[in-house]
């Protein structure tokens, strides 16, 4: 690329709106264009992705944000503007993130709704009638991704979508092996480790604005993992996104002095837990150090403090190349099966695990900063 042509990735919000039937909103400016197009513009200074997605809604098919819920989001999805966009005079494309909205009570027909200037005509098309060749082709790749990422081939119904495309896909399941949930995923977001960083900024402001509203709610995030799965780095990347004001990033000398709970509208989050204490110890004494957690952490429940157990899972290979001295396969075989049981003795529905694929580091913090955002939003 030359000096004179632009670099920059103008952020994009893009609505997939659902009525109460399934059937999704496309736009179109017939005798202009003979292609659809999903409600979308650009992300405003100081504005959150969410935020800007409610009001290019409102703004363009007049749907208000009291009757929208956002089920999903995906992003990181780039495609380059055509030399004749005004807009590539400052910027190479658009990098934008995908919502997927329920609209309920409201059904905008015709052109009666349409507040923009982009759109002439609307329509409802069942979500399985969705196909490439209704978009415009320069923008094709970045809206099939899309729909591959909301309604992925085989797809029957729209049911599990909340889990799909959600940290919660991640939550622990006694019943699985440890083994079998992945290190290396990215079945979140659609773009890479540059993407990333408008959506962690995006995140950051998510997560800060919850907490300013939390009031009386007190949070404890417990981070774990084996040797070399970058709880250090972790925690520190964690606060960074979080309000200073709520938040205690806490480094204890050993389990025993992370026991203080956050106070009212708090924070806390620890990287040396007993479940860490337990990991180095035989299987038997493992698993009476977690249950023993676990039975704490319902105490802490019962004073209204909500926890997140979360298990940083990293490959052998991973492992071998992030440690100062590498276990063996055996060895860290062995230390597998030693957190799977400490898992299965301290899993509840009160304090739930989740396992966060962490061979990508950028990845891990996405998903564990949008997890906490979700959590803190739910406590508010």
């Amino acid at each position: 690329m030359s000096d004179s042509q632009p670099e920059q990735w103008r952020l994009n919000v893009a609505a997939i709106i659902l009525d109460e039937a399934d059937n999704v909103l496309l736009g179109s400016t017939p005798g202009k264009s003979p292609y659809w197009h999903f409600p979308q513009g650009g992300v405003g200074k100081h504005e959150s992705f969410r935020e800007a997605v409610l009001r290019e809604v409102w703004e363009e098919v007049g749907i208000a944000p009291e009757s929208c819920t956002i089920l999903a989001s995906y992003g990181g999805l780039r495609y380059e503007y055509r030399h004749k966009n005004k807009k590539s005079e400052r910027w190479q494309g658009q990098e934008q993130t995908y919502f997927l909205i329920r609209c309920r009570g409201v059904q905008p027909t015709g052109t009666d709704s349409v507040q923009s200037e982009e759109f002439a005509a609307l329509r409802w098309l069942p979500w399985r009638e969705l196909t490439a060749d209704l978009f415009v082709p320069f923008k094709r790749d970045a809206i099939v991704r899309a729909l591959d990422a909301f309604f992925p081939r085989g797809c029957s119904s729209l049911d599990d979508l909340t889990v799909r495309l959600s940290p919660a896909r991640y939550a622990y399941d006694s019943a699985r092996a440890l083994s079998s949930y992945p290190v290396m995923d990215k079945a979140l977001f659609g773009g890479g480790k540059e993407e990333m960083l408008a959506q962690m900024e995006d995140l950051a402001m998510r997560i800060n604005s919850a907490q300013r509203r939390m009031k009386g709610g007190r949070l404890v995030v417990q981070l774990v993992g084996l040797p070399g799965s970058g709880l250090s780095n972790c925690l520190r990347r964690l606060a960074r996104n979080m309000d200073p004001l709520y938040t205690h990033a806490v480094q204890p000398s050993s389990p025993e002095t992370a026991a203080s709970l956050p106070g009212a509208g708090e924070c806390t989050l620890l990287n040396v837990t007993p479940y860490t204490a337990a990991m180095e110890l035989p299987t038997e004494q493992a698993d009476a150090v977690a249950k023993f957690a676990a039975e704490r952490e319902l105490q802490w429940v019962e004073q209204g403090v909500c926890v997140l157990k979360l298990f940083l899972h990293v490959s052998h290979a991973e492992h071998a190349d992030r440690a100062d001295t590498p276990m063996s396969a055996a060895h860290w075989q062995a230390s597998l099966e030693r957190a799977q049981t400490i898992l299965r003795g301290s899993s509840s529905a009160s304090c739930p695990w989740y396992i966060i694929p962490s061979d990508k580091r950028w990845y891990r913090d996405f998903v564990i900063a949008s997890l906490v955002a979700e959590t803190i939003e739910k406590m508010r």
